[in-house]
């Protein structure tokens, strides 16, 4: 049976404001995150899914209540963003200062050799594991044929590009931007964003 996934990115909080990395840290939406949800609820309006699924940090939950309407959202720790270590609370400026621009580079790198983490992080294969893991047991344990799954960017950006190796662009992955994800043949298949509520 074909199955569609639409995977949300959070809306925005302080610490994107302020450039911090988030990770697992919970750090609610702001006022400006909480109306890009609600924008987000013109894209449910006209594509409505069965069931509504959520990281359990607060600025995900926050935004599939508001974006969706649904009173019963499954929340799951398996959807969490990266887990980021040390690095969680520093800016990009901080990290490099501290760590170097090598270990810059390692981390940020989306080719398919790449498996970096900071002290304490997850690598780029544990938390691909991670996350696939759960998506797999969404799509094979519940039935529906349109769910959302609202996550975080970071895990958005690595699953895109995992799932579309020869993609040479960075995946672009605003707050509160929608991106198609298919399951047919027991696979998953990743088609990119199809609704950016800042255009």
């Amino acid at each position: 049976m074909k199955k569609t996934l639409y995977l949300i990115r959070h809306g925005l909080t302080d610490w994107n404001v302020q450039q911090k990395m988030q990770g697992h840290t919970n750090i609610p939406l702001n006022d400006i995150g909480r109306s890009q949800a609600q924008a987000l609820q013109f894209f449910f309006n006209q594509n409505t899914v069965e069931k509504v699924f959520s990281s359990d940090l607060d600025r995900a939950f926050q935004t599939a209540q508001i974006a969706t309407g649904a009173k019963d959202i499954l929340k799951m720790e398996g959807l969490r963003e990266v887990r980021l270590g040390d690095i969680e609370g520093q800016t990009e400026h901080e990290i490099l200062a501290k760590y170097g621009q090598e270990a810059w580079l390692q981390w940020i790198s989306l080719e398919p050799h790449a498996n970096y983490a900071f002290p304490g992080g997850e690598t780029h294969t544990e938390s691909l594991q991670r996350f696939t893991h759960n998506l797999r047991h969404i799509l094979t344990n519940y039935e529906f044929k349109n769910a959302a799954v609202c996550t975080h960017g970071l895990m958005i950006r690595r699953l895109g590009h995992h799932l579309c190796p020869d993609r040479q662009d960075l995946l672009p992955i605003p707050n509160c931007g929608v991106f198609k994800l298919h399951w047919t043949d027991q696979k998953l298949h990743f088609q990119g964003m199809i609704f950016d509520p800042s255009k």
